[in-house]
Order: C-alpha cells, then structure tokens, then sequence
C-alpha cells in the first residue's frame, strides 16, 4: 500500500496533484530559446526582454520524445509584429500563453525558470480564479459570457477572434473594439445595421500590387445584435456574413500553408 507523506502541502486552494506531483504535474516541459549563441531556458522574464530587443529567436518546446520548434514573435515581414497594436507587457504575456499552452497541450504540467526552479504551468482551459466576482457585479459580466444574450453570434465571434490571432497567417489583429458604436452598411441586404464589438485583420497574403508597393489583404469583422457577423474586405468594401468557421478561413484563408 503506497502512503501519502504527510509533509505533502495540502493547504487550501491548492491542487493536490500539484503537491504530490502526479500526472501531467509530475511532466516537465524543457521550454528553451534557440539563437545563434546556443540554447538557454526560456521564461516569462526572457520572453519580455526578447521582445523588447526585437527577438528574432526561435522557441524549442520538448515534452518527452515530442518535440516543437516556432518562432518567438509571429511576423511576416520586418518589423511588423502580429501583436504591433499592443504594449510590450501585453505582448510578452500573449506569447507567453501561447507557449505555455502549446506545453500543456504536448501534455506537460511544469517547467523550470532561468534558475532552475520548478513552475507549474495554469491550466489554460480554466476559468481563471481572479475573476471579480464582487458583490453587486453580474457573474455574467465578469466573465463576459453576458455577451451571448445580447449578441446571438457572440460565441462564434469570439472563436474567430481566437483562431485570428492564434493564425501564422496574420501579420496583426487587433484587439477587439467594444467601443465603435457605429451604423455599417450591408450591401447584400441594403439597410443599415447597429454595430459594437469589431477587430481587424491584416494578412500576410498579397492582395494586389500597387505604385507604392504591395498591398495586403486587410479585412473588418463586425457583430451585430440581428444581422450576425460581417466581414468587410477593407480592399474592396465586399462584404459577406459569415456563419461558421469554416466560412471564415476559405475567406481569409487564416490556416492555409
């Protein structure tokens, strides 16, 4: 029979498999910076300062016999960063979520810092326990999931949000607009419609090429509360309503090699 030591830290809040180490706790993730210099371990830290110098370094993530290797700062040309429209904070922590969750998917549960210390990796499929649930506000509010009852398609704009700035394909996105409260015109129904949360896309596919040089395509994506969701093809002005996944990637071509 195996015995719990009881020096085990089964304090409160605290996962037990964390303490014990067990299961994907008990996986290390080798997270490491490639250069030209070598190899050295990679953490949130190195990641900002990466950034910050304009890193052009590759990550090597190795569970077991698995093994990934991607670059750093997702771009498709010099110096224009898929997360260009957002503060160095903010783009050291969206990568660094990235990676982690590439770990946890490889099916890790921890890796070591710089110096050797030993961090567990958040589940990224959780809900978060910093969620302010204080008195007077609505849960819904606070999770966002609110959205769904005011806007039918909120779900599935927000999937698209996702996979938009998860996409290789995509020089930038940029965050979503909760705030453009403007009237958008649909051409293939002819009437106005109320628009709020928005983001926009710039891809790394060549739309035309003009006298000042290459054009991208660039698209707009917007919801609306009863006419779903509308991308708008910035180059051209066509717009179309997407209803699916599926739809939104034979447009923008966001997972093609």
């Amino acid at each position: 029979m195996k015995l719990i030591r009881e020096h085990i830290n089964f304090e409160r809040g605290l996962d037990p498999k964390k303490s014990m180490a067990t299961g994907r706790y008990g996986i290390e993730a080798e997270i490491k910076l490639l250069s030209r210099w070598g190899s050295s371990y990679l953490d949130k830290d190195t990641v900002y300062y990466e950034i910050a110098s304009g890193s052009t370094d590759n990550v090597c993530i190795k569970v077991g016999n698995k093994r990934k290797i991607f670059p750093l700062i997702p771009e498709s040309k010099p110096g224009r960063s898929k997360y260009i429209f957002q503060t160095l904070s903010e783009q050291s922590s969206k990568i660094w979520k990235r990676i982690s969750k590439i770990a946890w998917d490889m099916g890790a549960g921890f890796y070591k810092d710089a110096y050797y210390n030993k961090i567990n990796i958040e589940d990224p499929y959780k809900i978060q326990e910093s969620i302010n649930f204080q008195r007077g506000l609505d849960p819904k509010d606070a999770m966002k999931t609110g959205m769904t009852n005011e806007y039918p398609q909120w779900n599935l704009f927000h999937l698209l949000y996702q996979e938009a700035s998860n996409s290789e394909n995509f020089i930038y996105v940029t965050p979503i607009n909760y705030e453009a409260n403007q009237s958008f015109r649909q051409i293939f129904h002819h009437k106005e419609t109320w628009v709020e949360p928005s983001f926009s896309i710039e891809s790394k596919f060549i739309h035309s090429m003009g006298t000042s040089g290459r054009i991208n395509d660039k698209y707009s994506l917007y919801l609306t509360k009863n006419e779903g969701i509308i991308l708008s093809d910035d180059n051209t002005g066509d717009v179309k309503e997407i209803i699916d996944l599926k739809m939104f990637d034979k447009v923008t071509k966001c997972y093609d090699q």
